[in-house]
């Protein structure tokens, strides 16, 4: 997986043949959130191309170093990912069980999208994500929720809210530049006290919760 800018104005996003068996999810995904920068399927004999037109493609990892995100691009993120991961929920039965920095690019200033298939599993009908191998926890730029990050054993699931808390405690990063990982609730209180009583602080407040039977995605 990788990002090619072709021209000031064309970009791609390269996928390798068999490298996820869920690249078509996610690619069509990608496509879904690009209706209007003329992102097109270029398949070859190695893998294939998403090519689109955007004046600017940046990584989420670069745009948010030494830089925190405004408020309304918090919110821009936010919608945009859980957009995504509908799409992948009702069209495919999968979706992100986590986000990193690495992984997600901002297209124009204002869609986020998230390009990295290892991120995605698949989710039963029990509304969990289903986990038959190992995954990394290693990267110091991803955001996984409590369950992910305790979990021992494979196989095994997971509910399905570790996406709120990965969304939440991603978008926290991005507005505050605080990891909320092993915080207590008081502590991400006072962390979202600057934007106390605004809609984002309830649906943040909500997304991080610790107790995965209390947290909600309550949409701004």
């Amino acid at each position: 997986m990788s990002i090619i800018h072709s021209s000031n104005s064309k970009h791609q996003i390269y996928y390798e043949n068999l490298s996820s068996s869920y690249n078509e999810a996610l690619i069509n995904s990608i496509l879904k959130l690009l209706p209007n920068c003329g992102a097109t399927i270029i398949k070859t004999s190695t893998g294939s191309y998403i090519d689109f037109f955007a004046n600017s493609v940046t990584r989420l990892f670069e745009l948010s170093r030494g830089h925190k995100l405004k408020y309304n691009e918090v919110i821009d993120m936010m919608h945009g990912l859980n957009k995504q991961q509908t799409f992948l929920v009702k069209n495919y039965n999968c979706g992100f069980f986590y986000f990193d920095l690495k992984d997600v690019i901002v297209v124009d200033s204002t869609l986020f999208i998230c390009i990295n298939p290892n991120l995605i599993r698949n989710i039963n009908s029990s509304q969990e994500f289903v986990f038959l191998s190992p995954f990394s926890r290693s990267s110091n730029s991803a955001f996984f929720s409590p369950e992910v990050i305790l979990t021992d054993k494979i196989p095994t699931t997971i509910t399905y809210n570790c996406f709120y808390f990965s969304l939440g405690s991603l978008a926290i990063y991005c507005l505050f530049d605080k990891n909320i990982n092993g915080n207590s609730e008081r502590e991400i209180i006072q962390i979202l006290a600057p934007i106390y009583q605004t809609k984002l602080y309830w649906t943040l407040l909500k997304s991080a919760e610790i107790d995965y039977e209390k947290r909600s995605l309550l949409f701004i």
